[in-house]
């Protein structure tokens, strides 16, 4: 009750797709092999952990829920997250979501739309994103974006595009907009780029982007985790994220899978708050502007059509959604040397050549200045990448609670576009 009286949620993880063992376990001693699925006489192995639960059952389905809304109802938990629900049935997760909701309307519930192998249930009766139109209240992990945004997570050296593949800008796009085939809603959306799972951001472009100086990679993660901030769906980040948390091996390597490994790779080193503090704050300056702002959280697919439309990109690399509400928002990823068309309230700048937004550039400043004529007005500029000169750009009126500081400044053409 003292974190709900101090404003946080708690989420609990939970992992009914499996126990630690199938011989000797509680669950078989209570009914041998009832609790578990079998193929070929063979216990099925579909969490990837030597067995799976079989959830289709009554009993075990029994077992999933009253055990979850006791969690709810005595601990008073907020929601949870699913480990590999794909495991799990469609019947029993929609019937979690409903009993869950009785107690609390305002429950989250997400989980991994994926298995960690084959599963002895039928395809179409897994609670998997495939299935995701199926499931009533139920967001998803959105791992498609998260290899869009920073490169596949299964291949140490695959691009991103914060780190310059540019093939994948309108991939992007679908992700800002919240516009996945398999969600037909942002609500079931979930946005990351870096979770307890594979390689942090921060190691991923260690080794994905080794040729560029780490001030250029520290300006990939910004963008990478402000293209989950600003992007329609539910955000996630995991805890030392903002400070570019790293998981290294006394090899020189990173960790990939650290569910066993020692302190010396699964803590927080503080001491990167320290040195990447203005990571960390910009960061927060981005959650707080998301969060008074609605136009980056509508509620369905139809709001966003209603609100927003993609302006077509007039160079490699950048893509200009807008959104328009009462007052109008430009997202624009890229160089910024244009012409706004139209006037707008707020403009977020995810990247910027290096020749222009500084104070000699008159577009700009022509813009700042029309639009300080309106009272209502609120320019945002959030400068990740490239910018010629060292600046701080004040939000106006009560945006944010500070000014953020830009990085140093580099002339690396390459890196310029790598918006």
């Amino acid at each position: 009750m003292s974190l709900h009286k101090s404003g946080i949620g708690v989420i609990m993880d939970v992992v009914y797709n499996h126990t630690f063992k199938l011989d000797g376990s509680a669950l078989s001693k209570a009914f041998p092999g009832y609790y578990y699925r079998y193929k070929d006489g063979k216990p099925s192995n579909g969490s990837g952990c030597g067995n799976e639960i079989a959830s289709e059952r009554a009993m075990v389905r029994k077992y999933i829920v009253d055990s979850l809304c006791f969690w709810a109802r005595e601990y008073k938990i907020d929601g949870f997250r699913f480990d590999l629900m794909a495991v799990l049935d469609i019947d029993t997760m929609n019937e979690v979501s409903r009993r869950l909701r009785e107690i609390n309307p305002g429950v989250l519930l997400y989980g991994e739309g994926w298995t960690g192998g084959a599963i002895a249930l039928d395809g179409k009766s897994s609670a998997s994103k495939a299935n995701a139109g199926r499931l009533d209240g139920i967001a998803f992990f959105n791992d498609g974006y998260r290899d869009a945004l920073k490169g596949e997570t299964f291949v140490d050296a695959a691009v991103g595009y914060v780190s310059g593949n540019h093939i994948l800008r309108d991939r992007i796009v679908d992700g800002l907009l919240g516009r996945e085939k398999w969600a037909d809603s942002p609500s079931r959306i979930v946005n990351y780029c870096e979770a307890h799972d594979n390689l942090t951001l921060w190691d991923k472009l260690a080794v994905s982007a080794v040729s560029y100086h780490e001030r250029d990679r520290k300006k990939m993660a910004r963008l990478a985790m402000a293209l989950v901030l600003l992007a329609q769906g539910i955000p996630l980040l995991q805890l030392g994220q903002e400070f570019l948390r790293s998981k290294p091996l006394e090899d020189g390597g990173f960790e990939h899978n650290s569910y066993a490994s020692p302190d010396s790779v699964n803590s927080l080193k503080w001491d990167m708050l320290d040195e990447n503090s203005e990571d960390a704050q910009y960061i927060a300056g981005l959650i707080g502007y998301r969060k008074r702002h609605r136009l980056l959280r509508l509620g369905s697919s139809e709001e966003v059509q209603t609100h927003s439309y993609v302006a077509d990109p007039s160079a490699e690399g950048n893509i200009y959604p807008r959104f328009y509400k009462l007052r109008r928002l430009f997202i624009h990823v890229g160089q910024t040397d244009m012409v706004f068309p139209v006037r707008l309230d707020k403009i977020i700048f995810l990247c910027a050549q290096r020749h222009v937004c500084h104070a000699e550039n008159s577009s700009y400043q022509q813009h700042r200045k029309d639009n300080a004529e309106n009272r209502n007005s609120i320019v945002l500029a959030v400068y990740l990448f490239i910018l010629r000169h060292q600046s701080k750009i004040a939000f106006q009126r009560d945006d944010t609670p500070k000014s953020f500081s830009t990085p140093s400044l580099i002339r690396n053409t390459r890196s310029a576009v790598l918006a």
